[in-house]
């Protein structure tokens, strides 16, 4: 777009008319499609999944879950690199951020649309930046 912001809560759903009591928020990609979507724990109340229907739109994404070999089984802490045309994106494995809530702990990069049907970014070249533990490995989840 033009790189402003269009006030939706009209036509996005009932749950922006009110006001509720939350505590918690966690994020991930909650149906695998790409897009973050938003989880909110509210008070006396069942959560609230705030589902980012976008996803078709953006383009390739890739997202990958390290997994430790003897240590830190979940890496937290390690960074990863995902070179994407004359880009270098870095996202860093992270554990809680909220009250009572975590987020998806997989790092996850938007890369965008891709130029003559190829993807724009080299999954191969995704490799941890730095390890807390040796022997952390990838699994990767692409599209």
């Amino acid at each position: 777009g033009d790189g402003t912001y269009e006030d939706a809560r009209g036509s996005a759903g009932d749950v922006w008319t009110g006001a509720w009591p939350a505590r918690g928020l966690a994020v991930g990609d909650y149906d695998n499609d790409g897009d973050l979507d938003i989880v909110v724990s509210v008070v006396n109340g069942p959560p609230l999944l705030l589902q980012n229907r976008g996803g078709s739109s953006a383009g390739h994404w890739l997202t990958a879950t390290l997994v430790g070999t003897r240590s830190n089984r979940d890496a937290i802490g390690a960074r990863v690199t995902a070179r994407v045309g004359g880009r270098t994106l870095v996202e860093e494995v992270r554990s809680g951020g909220s009250y009572l809530s975590e987020s998806d702990r997989r790092v996850h990069f938007g890369i965008g649309v891709a130029l003559g049907g190829e993807s724009p970014c080299d999954h191969r070249a995704l490799r941890p930046l730095s390890s807390p533990q040796p022997g952390a490995r990838p699994r990767e989840h692409a599209r």
